[in-house]
C-alpha cells in the first residue's frame, strides 16, 4: 500500500508541474535600435540682461541608465545698475532600461527647480525633457500585457512597422495609469515616450515609465484533455491494484 500511494504521489507531482510550465510566459523579443534625449532650457535675469543656456545628452546603447544633471546659481545687474537678481538652480533628467527576451521595461523623469532672488526672473523648460525610442523584433506570435504611467506632459505610442509604414497600436497622452492586453505577431514593432515641461516660475517636471511583459501562456486544450486522461487512467489503475479487504 505504501508503495502504491507513493507512485501515486509522484503522478500527481508530475502533472503539476506539467501543468505549471505549460503556464510559462514564452517570447522571443529582440532590441534593435535605441534612442534617447535629454534636454534642458533655462532662461534667467532681468529685463536687458537676461542669461539663457541650453544642456543635452543623448545615448544610442541599448543596456545603458543615464542621468543629465546640472546645479548652481547666476546672476547679474539690472538694466540701470541699481539693482541686481540671483537665482539658484537644480536641474535633472535621468532614464533607464530593463531588458530580457520576454520584458521591456522603462522610465524617466525631469525635475527643474530654480529659487529667485531678488527682481530676477526665471523660465525653466525641458525640451524634449527624457524621450526614448525603442525597436524590437517580435519573432514569434505571443499575447502580451502593456502598461505604463505618465504626468501630464508626459506622452507614449506603440507602433508597429506594416505595409512600409507604422501603424499605432496604442497611444496615451498624460494619462495616470493604463493596461492593455495585446496579440503581437512577429514583425518590427517601436516603442516611444518622453515629457516636455515648462514653468516660468520655480519648478517643473515630467515623469513616465512602460512596461511591455509576455503574459502567461494558457494550457492548451488538447494538453489539457491529455492530463485529464491521465488522470482519470492513473485513478482507475490505482484502484484495480488496491488489495480488497476480507470480511468476517
Amino acid at each position: 500500500m505504501y508503495q502504491i500511494r507513493k507512485k501515486r504521489q509522484l503522478l500527481i507531482a508530475a502533472a503539476c508541474l506539467l501543468g505549471l510550465a505549460s503556464h510559462a510566459a514564452v517570447a522571443d523579443l529582440i532590441l534593435t535600435q535605441r534612442d534617447s534625449r535629454l534636454g534642458i532650457a533655462y532662461e534667467w535675469g532681468y529685463p536687458g540682461n537676461i542669461h539663457s543656456g541650453v544642456v543635452a545628452a543623448s545615448e544610442t546603447s541599448i543596456n545603458s541608465n543615464f542621468v543629465l544633471s546640472i546645479s548652481g546659481s547666476d546672476g547679474g545687474d539690472g538694466p540701470l545698475g541699481d539693482t541686481s537678481w540671483v537665482a539658484n538652480y537644480t536641474l535633472a533628467a535621468d532614464q533607464g532600461i530593463e531588458y530580457s527576451s520576454n520584458r521591456i521595461f522603462a522610465s524617466g523623469s525631469t525635475s527643474l527647480f530654480s529659487f529667485r532672488g531678488d527682481q530676477g526672473v526665471s523660465t525653466l523648460a525641458a525640451q524634449p525633457g527624457s524621450s526614448l525610442e525603442l525597436q524590437f523584433n517580435n519573432t514569434q506570435m505571443n499575447a502580451f500585457l502593456l502598461s505604463g504611467s505618465m504626468t501630464s506632459g508626459a506622452r507614449f505610442t506603440f507602433e508597429q512597422f506594416d505595409g512600409g509604414i507604422w501603424s499605432e497600436l496604442y497611444t496615451g497622452y498624460g494619462v495616470d495609469f493604463f493596461s492593455k492586453q495585446l496579440l503581437l505577431p512577429v514583425g518590427l514593432f517601436k516603442l516611444s515616450a518622453g515629457g516636455e515641461s515648462f514653468s516660468d516660475g520655480y519648478s517643473a517636471g515630467e515623469a513616465w515609465y512602460f512596461d511591455l511583459a509576455a503574459a502567461p501562456a494558457a494550457v492548451p486544450a488538447p494538453a489539457s484533455l491529455v492530463l485529464l486522461l491521465t488522470g482519470l487512467l492513473g485513478t482507475a489503475f490505482f484502484r484495480r491494484r488496491s488489495p480488497r479487504r476480507l470480511t468476517p
